[in-house]
């Protein structure tokens, strides 16, 4: 995988989880974005899958939680 393909994935996943980490939330409201997140159907970079678990965006989101 190429520099290119990296820099696509991760902005690919930032789009995803950018609601989530570019505001603070309410209580509650996290889990309930996460949820919805994860019912949609996505086209994905470099990989067959077509969803994303809930699971998968919470790692998505450390890699850019904001200090």
């Amino acid at each position: 995988m190429d520099e290119n393909q990296r820099q696509e994935i991760a902005n690919f996943r930032y789009g995803l989880v950018a609601p989530l980490v570019t505001r603070k939330l309410e209580p509650g409201e996290q889990a309930q974005l996460l949820k919805e997140i994860a019912t949609h159907s996505y086209e994905i970079l470099f990989s067959t899958a077509k969803m994303v678990s809930v699971r998968t965006l919470e790692r998505y989101m450390k890699g850019y939680k904001v200090w």
